[in-house]
């Protein structure tokens, strides 16, 4: 008799031949691994919830050891929820997840396909930008792009890029009311609907006030000190200027609530701030975050999986650190 798991969450035994198929029970998707102990006992795993149980038989029926929940935090947005607190969206790669932003509580999650059931299915999400009440949902996973409503959760597909050739999207956000994707096949940032980029780099992070694009420069290599942070006036069709240089591979931007910019700076394991109405001063607010600094060298994105930041309405800024699996709070009284 073998036991067999998928990855829609169904557990049964079947005979050797395909015969005498029996359900057993129906539990997570996101499925994994398993395996008998010597003395019997089943264990499992499921990569998408991050869990570790015994499965208890006959009955099927789970004995979480480790219960799981984010598994590979990225992009970040905050919106306001009731009574005057944050609600944070993470992209968590299998599936998009909402937090309580004052105790850390997890609210709703809502699952990502890799392979899409129909056009109505959300992305594997990798990263997020806010869009009123919608979400610019990035995955370089699923090699797409798209609007995905927080009301109704239906999802609008962006189209760019060169036909046929495999899109790499790191981040996109909306500016001027179009749509702009930093992504490494195309070699930078374009608009929807088109090819050409805007501005040249190595993809990484976005931020726009509506108007004006942020756009970084990943660097060269982990650790370089080449990166760079872009400005580009999308309403007036000036070039591209550079309002930082010397970073160490930059990836998550946003804006606070007095106009600055924030940049999760990966190489230092730090969260800088740039005020770009004092000259562009810089201010690290915080070092020694646990960033995820993971390499698929040439067959992936350098800047792999994507730690970002967001500023809620109350004003707290939230950053990923995917080295940790964590979500970290910076509360808005301690920010200098």
């Amino acid at each position: 008799m073998l036991y067999v798991l998928d990855q829609a969450g169904q557990f049964f035994k079947i005979n050797p031949d395909g015969s005498n198929r029996t359900p057993i029970s129906m539990l997570d998707p996101g499925l994994d691994n398993m395996s008998f102990a010597d003395d019997g006992r089943l264990y499992m795993t499921n990569n998408d919830e991050g869990w570790v149980a015994e499965i208890l038989l006959p009955s099927g029926q789970p004995r979480y050891l480790s219960p799981g929940g984010i598994i590979r935090p990225q992009g970040l947005v905050a919106m306001e929820g009731s009574n005057n607190q944050d609600i944070l969206f993470e992209a968590d790669l299998f599936n998009l997840r909402t937090f309580n932003g004052t105790n850390g509580r997890q609210l709703e999650q809502f699952k990502g396909f890799l392979i899409p059931e129909g056009p109505e299915s959300l992305i594997l999400p990798q990263n997020l930008s806010p869009d009123g009440e919608n979400l610019v949902v990035s995955s370089w996973f699923s090699g797409a792009v798209q609007v995905w409503s927080t009301v109704d959760q239906s999802v609008e597909t962006i189209s760019y890029g060169f036909p046929d050739v495999q899109k790499i999207p790191i981040d996109a956000v909306r500016v001027a009311g179009d749509i702009y994707i930093s992504d490494l096949t195309v070699g930078g940032v374009v608009r929807e609907g088109t090819s050409t980029p805007v501005v040249a780099l190595v993809s990484s992070g976005l931020a726009s006030d509506g108007d004006i694009l942020y756009a970084a420069d990943w660097g060269s290599g982990n650790g370089s000190t080449d990166g760079i942070i872009y400005a580009i006036d999308i309403s007036a069709g000036t070039p591209p200027e550079k309002i930082a240089e010397g970073l160490s591979n930059p990836e998550g931007l946003a804006l606070d609530q007095e106009g600055r910019l924030l940049v999760v700076e990966t190489g230092t394991s730090s969260l800088l701030r740039i005020d770009l109405m004092n000259g562009n001063a810089r201010t690290t607010l915080a070092e020694g975050l646990d960033f995820d600094k993971g390499s698929l060298g040439a067959a992936g994105p350098p800047s792999f999986f994507f730690d970002a930041v967001a500023v809620g309405p109350s004003g707290d800024i939230y950053v990923t650190g995917g080295g940790s699996n964590v979500i970290y709070k910076i509360s808005q009284n301690k920010v200098r």
